[in-house]
């Protein structure tokens, strides 16, 4: 079956905990403090950019990229996840 990308991009954000319980925040371009994340790839024609087969591949893709750490997993999508008009809301709980 061939992805079709949606009308508007999806993001992903991670609440990622350290062995103290502290929560990653990132400066972003705007100095402003943000959780980590990103938007989900969609890939390309030319298959220079691979897609994301998952929000949580993209959120490890997303994390790793933005802070260097190798062993990053995201755990799952919590179920109480719920979606309001194009804003899906979903939790994702990794360790760092």
């Amino acid at each position: 079956m061939t992805y079709t990308s949606p009308l508007w991009p999806v993001s992903v954000k991670g609440v990622a905990f350290d062995a103290r319980g502290r929560v990653l925040l990132l400066r972003n371009e705007r100095d402003e403090w943000e959780l980590p994340g990103g938007r989900l790839e969609i890939g390309s024609a030319g298959g220079e950019q691979v897609p994301d087969p998952t929000p949580e591949a993209a959120l490890e893709r997303e994390v790793r990229e933005e802070t260097g750490l190798s062993d990053v997993h995201a755990d799952g999508v919590d179920p109480r996840g719920c979606r309001v008009q194009r804003v899906a809301l979903a939790v994702f709980e990794g360790g760092v």
